[in-house]
């Protein structure tokens, strides 16, 4: 240093105060010696309007003034001492184990590209521009920021969310395959509804006299291949017996009753599948035949 300028600050330091002192010490800082401070970037974000972390390393912190300035490139004192400084809307600060921190609200683009130091007792740290790569926990200028480092899921907490989409596709998949299944059977079937059915009956069956005490055949043709025949009176089955036979022979299906009597006349049905048809059996008595033939004689 200069003679005159030993001298001033000599002079200077016998009768101003501390803080009087301290201005002076920085606006002539070009006189001193620069320190081994230096702050570190110690809570990033992921975007403007977040606050930013300055961190300056000092050991046995801080029983000296712990203070921070800026450039731009005019030299800004923010704070003399973090521990008597009052925060404003912009800037706050608090002393830590081993160094103090220097608070920048609401990020702007007006923060960054400019020098901050950090100022111990009358040492001052070197000064260094604040980057946006130092501040952003990932930079792109197309896509948003990430989240920083405290707000990212744990491994474990990524594995859960994997398996509970996986099972959501699965269910999702099932669902679907099932839904896809009934409307295919869905269709299937009215596609069979709508189909008109082939009727078993070749033809209608005619219906029938006999006379008491002889034999009456119920005869019905139907189709090769067809369901079973099965012969029924009022609702109720007929089952073969000695007074009842059945005998079919290629298309040709009959019931033979034998012995006919009054009580055998009426409606009978013969079914083959889902139809039907019905054969009327009338049973004349011998008193008819009687008078039939009497009557032929007289004429």
């Amino acid at each position: 240093m200069e003679t005159d300028s030993l001298f001033e600050l000599f002079i200077f330091c016998m009768f101003y105060t501390n803080i009087d002192k301290l201005r002076y010490l920085r606006n002539n800082s070009n006189k001193l010696i620069a320190g081994v401070l230096e702050w570190i970037v110690s809570a990033k974000v992921t975007d403007y309007g977040q606050d930013v972390t300055l961190f300056c390393n000092v050991s046995n912190c801080c029983p000296n003034d712990a203070g921070w300035d800026r450039y731009s490139p005019e030299q800004r004192t923010l704070f003399i001492d973090v521990k008597t400084g009052h925060s404003n809307k912009k800037y706050d600060g608090k002393t830590l184990r081993g160094g103090y921190t220097l608070v920048i609200k609401n990020l702007t683009k007006n923060d960054l590209n400019v020098s901050y130091a950090c100022v111990y007792g009358v040492t001052i740290g070197q000064s260094k521009f604040l980057w946006k790569e130092d501040v952003f926990t990932y930079i792109s200028d197309t896509t948003p920021n990430p989240p920083n480092d405290n707000s990212r899921l744990s491994e474990i907490q990524i594995a859960g969310i994997t398996i509970g989409i996986v099972v959501l596709v699965g269910v999702a998949v099932a669902i679907f395959v099932l839904f896809l299944k009934k409307t295919r059977k869905k269709g299937h079937i009215s596609e069979v509804e709508a189909m008109p059915l082939l009727d078993y009956f070749l033809e209608d069956p005619s219906n029938i006299e006999c006379i008491e005490g002889k034999d009456a055949t119920l005869t019905c043709k139907v189709r090769a291949g067809s369901p079973p025949v099965q012969w029924k009176k009022a609702s109720t089955a007929i089952t073969s017996n000695e007074n009842c036979l059945m005998s079919n022979k290629d298309t040709e299906y009959n019931l033979i009753l034998k012995n006919v009597k009054p009580s055998d006349s009426g409606e009978y049905c013969v079914e083959v599948g889902q139809f039907s048809k019905t054969i009327k059996l009338a049973i004349k008595g011998m008193d008819f035949v009687k008078i039939t033939i009497k009557w032929y004689n007289v004429k």
